[in-house]
């Protein structure tokens, strides 16, 4: 199963949702099928309300459901079944009319090619009570594993746009469309059309770290080319659109991003709402910032009073690293206060623990999120630890720090694994004089490799 939670938070918001989860873990098993599911997502703005999905379940088998429950009282059984109906109803009216914009997934301008249903799971309701609805009412899991597994299977092709609708990839990726009609599956259209197809849909760990809810410090880790900034990007968006009001910081050390991650920002977010993000709220930030133009340091040194260090005074004082010592200046000089709800920085590798630990310090509830590829340490010689970020007990900054998720992504769509390979046993010098080593077990199989003897 591709789940886009964990069962622990299915268990907190929606028990009911998590009986069908695992029951449909058991029908995936004797099928030999495997199923997308996604809680609260996708979610919609709609005016000034966000509409969250309830259970969606995508079977190869028979299609797409919308799935919401109810845990019936005595006296209040017609009435809770009227009111999940009438949210099931208007989200399955959002969904569907994404979907039916894409021409590969209807057979007519306004009829989908493939089954999606509504359904309402009310383990204690009975059907001679049951009110006149317009989603279906099941009663018992055994009603679930006929519908999802008897009815018009989907092609690979269609299972592929209907996730690139609810999961916005396709906003942010065009795949050209092949005629693959009449070749075998070993032949080199097909072969080109499969990874095409891959590149243009998120892999589980991406999802997994663009969806998670964002209430404290969250770190993503993976190699050059794992998707990171779009990972970044896309929780970005998705924390405005939930929260339109709240001020969120992107910061990054390479200029250049700039006018790429406002893009996928923008693009991803519209996936969701008919209107660009609120940039007054939504803030795009260099790492450094100066004299003519605004920036995370500069931007804290304005607030808090501080005069900001020029790029030369910084570098005479710390050749080595002029940014590091500016930020250490700053948090020594001054109780740094919170100016932002959500920071998110990317290209973390890049900076040390001074710069992280500011950014920690101007998120409200250390709701921080940063991104890091550790093996790639342009200006930096060892990976920022978070103890490091922390700083020091009893100090003017010192905080607490949690992480309360850390998502590695797994996948590297820019580099074979092949050259992979070969590149890490050159620069950790394996077979001569070992130069470097990466630092645990744990550590090897965060990279994607499978520790067979550890000694």
């Amino acid at each position: 199963m591709d789940l886009n939670t964990t069962e622990k938070h299915l268990q907190e918001e929606d028990p009911l949702s998590l009986e069908i989860v695992r029951h449909i873990k058991t029908i995936e098993v004797e099928h030999s099928i495997e199923t997308i599911v996604y809680f609260k997502f996708p979610l919609y703005r709609e005016d000034s309300e966000v509409i969250f999905s309830p259970l969606v379940v995508l079977s190869p088998n028979s299609g797409l459901f919308i799935i919401g429950t109810s845990n019936l009282g005595e006296r209040t059984k017609k009435l809770d079944l009227e009111r999940v109906d009438s949210e099931l109803d208007q989200i399955f009216n959002i969904i569907f009319s994404r979907l039916v914009k894409v021409k590969g997934l209807r057979k007519s301008k306004a009829i989908l090619n493939f089954n999606m249903t509504p359904l309402i799971y009310a383990p204690n309701a009975l059907e001679t009570e049951s009110p006149d609805l317009e989603s279906e009412v099941i009663t018992n899991t055994t009603d679930l594993s006929d519908l999802v597994i008897n009815g018009n299977p989907l092609k690979e092709e269609q299972i592929n746009l209907i996730r690139s609708v609810l999961e916005g990839s396709k906003g942010l990726f065009s795949v050209k469309h092949r005629d693959t009609e009449g070749f075998s599956e070993e032949s080199k259209v097909k072969k080109l059309a499969q990874i095409e197809t891959g590149i243009g849909l998120f892999d589980k760990d991406q999802k997994y770290g663009y969806m998670s809810v964002l209430s404290g410090p969250q770190r993503i880790r993976g190699l050059a080319g794992c998707g990171k900034t779009v990972v970044l990007a896309m929780k970005a968006a998705l924390t405005h659109l939930q929260d339109p009001t709240a001020k969120i910081c992107f910061t990054f050390h390479t200029k250049s991003l700039y006018q790429h991650v406002k893009r996928i920002v923008t693009r991803f977010y519209r996936q969701y709402d008919d209107k660009d993000p609120n940039w007054e709220n939504f803030t795009i930030l260099h790492a450094w910032g100066g004299k003519t133009y605004p920036g995370v340091y500069y931007n804290a040194c304005q607030a808090h009073g501080h005069r900001a260090m020029p790029f030369g005074a910084a570098q005479g004082r710390s050749p080595s690293d002029p940014f590091g010592f500016a930020c250490k200046d700053l948090l020594e000089n001054q109780t740094i206060s919170e100016l932002y709800d959500y920071v998110f920085v990317d290209e973390a590798q890049d900076f040390n623990e001074h710069f992280l630990k500011l950014c920690l310090m101007l998120a409200k509830k250390q709701r921080l999120v940063w991104g890091a590829d550790e093996l790639q340490n342009i200006f930096q010689t060892k990976t920022v630890s978070l103890d490091q970020i922390k700083g020091v007990e009893g100090s003017k900054n010192y905080r607490s720090v949690t992480l309360e998720e850390d998502v590695v992504l797994h996948r590297c769509y820019r580099t074979p694994r092949e050259i992979l390979v070969v590149a890490h046993a050159m620069g950790f010098g394996l077979y001569g004089k070992i130069v470097q080593m990466l630092e645990n077990r744990q550590h090897w199989v965060d990279l994607g490799y499978k520790v067979v003897n550890a000694e």
